[in-house]
């Protein structure tokens, strides 16, 4: 199993791409619209757009179906444990919990130490006190991860595959895959292109300032808000 510093940095399936911007995208609109984020729960790129969507989900979570969707374990077992309970989370609790949970979890450097990460020993206790912290019952979330999060897990990919997707993040809106830049501000401009009727939240102004990568909570330039990498 490869170390923080290796998946971050070093790993040839894990890619940076600068100069990467939001395309123009036919995008159906509707008047809910649907956004798919697919991600390896541990991708540094994946962490890095799950901070960007979080305050559009906060925006938005009434006006739009904002979804996180995993799409296997690249970098190991500790990776596909932590997407089982991220789905156990959410199918016990709802969507509000998932992303308050999502909150403390990719803040947490801890967690994402070589030493760390790899051994659930180190981590356990970590999420178990997120869970806490939040109202979440780690029992009854390690019962539904050995009895039901799998067949959801597996489900999850069979929908990354059907729409030929392999890397982390990437992002579906009503059906269409696209580029979407890592600020908040770019991902509420590409969500509320989609609807049918643009909702008042649409014209607030979100941070310009793009997500930082893997886990942590800084940001970086506003200048680099298009700069991207996916894990792969």
């Amino acid at each position: 199993i490869q170390s923080a510093v290796e998946i971050k940095a070093g790993d040839s399936s894990v890619t940076a791409n600068p100069d990467n911007t939001q395309q123009p995208q036919n995008v159906p609109k509707t008047d809910k619209p649907k956004v798919e984020v697919f991600v390896f729960s541990y991708c540094p790129y994946g962490l890095q757009f799950e901070k960007a969507i979080m305050p559009v989900y906060n925006l938005l979570k009434n006006k739009a179906d904002i979804n996180i969707v995993f799409i296997g374990a690249m970098h190991g077992e500790f990776e596909k444990a932590e997407s089982l309970r991220q789905i156990a989370i959410q199918e016990l609790y709802g969507n509000d919990k998932l992303w308050q949970y999502l909150s403390y979890f990719v803040a947490n450097t801890t967690i994402g130490d070589g030493n760390c990460r790899q051994d659930s020993k180190c981590t356990d206790p970590i999420v178990n006190a997120i869970m806490t912290k939040i109202g979440v019952d780690k029992n009854k979330v390690t019962n539904f991860m050995t009895t039901k999060s799998e067949a959801i897990y597996n489900t999850q990919g069979a929908r990354a595959s059907e729409l030929g997707i392999s890397g982390s993040p990437d992002v579906v809106i009503n059906g269409v895959e696209l580029q979407v830049g890592r600020s908040p501000d770019a991902v509420k401009t590409a969500i509320c292109g989609a609807f049918t009727t643009t909702p008042s939240e649409c014209s607030q102004t979100l941070s310009t300032a793009q997500a930082s990568a893997w886990f942590g909570s800084s940001d970086t330039p506003a200048e680099t808000v298009h700069s991207s990498g996916s894990c792969s």
